[in-house]
C-alpha cells in the first residue's frame, strides 16, 4: 500500500514523457503493475534483481527517479542504494 501511494506522490511530483524511471523489483508482477502505471507519461525502465539495477547504472543510466524493492534476495534494495 505504501509503494503504490508513493507512486501517486511521485506522479503528481515529476515533470513529462522524458523523465526516466528505473523500477526494481524481483516481483514481475509489481513491475507490470507499475509499468502500466506510469509508461503514458515516464520513460520507464524495469529490472529484476539489485545486480541488474547497479549494472544499468554503472553502464551511464541516469534516471529521474529508482523506484527500489526493500526486500529482494541476494541485494537487497539498501545495498544497492549504498552503492
Amino acid at each position: 500500500i505504501i509503494w503504490y501511494g508513493l507512486i501517486g506522490i511521485i506522479i503528481m511530483d515529476l515533470a513529462v514523457k522524458h523523465k526516466k524511471i528505473l523500477l526494481v523489483d524481483d516481483d514481475e508482477i509489481h513491475l507490470a503493475i507499475a509499468e502500466e502505471m506510469l509508461k503514458s507519461k515516464y520513460e520507464i525502465i524495469t529490472v529484476t534483481s539489485g545486480k541488474a539495477a547497479v549494472t544499468k547504472l554503472l553502464q551511464g543510466l541516469t534516471p529521474d527517479l529508482i523506484l527500489l524493492d526493500i526486500l529482494m534476495p541476494n541485494m537487497d534494495g539498501w545495498e544497492i542504494f549504498n552503492r
